[in-house]
């Protein structure tokens, strides 16, 4: 079975060529991307991230704003007042994520468990 598997992959590389993974660069670009997508559609989840850089261009920015700036910039996605308050608090501990802390300890019991 391996090796039927193998030679899938052989032909499907050699007709395609290697796949490269086009997802986001850094952790909390997935983080905030996961927290968007829950109880959404692709498409509204990928029109709030972009309303949101488009208004806050890089994670400083979003640390520095108020949780109900952040809450208008993703309306689309729905929720976004539940949202916001986990970017709020989740974007500074990705920040730490992307210079390799990764603890969630600080982070309130409530908004880890809650919907």
């Amino acid at each position: 079975m391996t090796s039927r598997i193998a030679r899938a992959i052989e032909l499907l590389e050699s007709a395609f060529g290697e796949p490269v993974w086009p997802g986001p660069k850094d952790p909390l670009t997935s983080l905030v991307g996961a927290i968007l997508s829950q109880n959404t559609s692709d498409t509204n989840r990928d029109r709030a991230f972009t309303a949101l850089m488009q208004r806050f261009p890089d994670w400083e920015d979003i640390l520095a704003a108020k949780e109900s700036d952040v809450a208008q910039a993703i309306k689309v996605a729905g929720l976004s007042n539940q949202r916001s308050k986990r970017i709020n608090w989740l974007t500074p501990v990705g920040e730490g994520a992307v210079r390799g802390v990764r603890s969630f300890r600080h982070v309130p019991v409530e908004l880890r468990t809650s919907g």
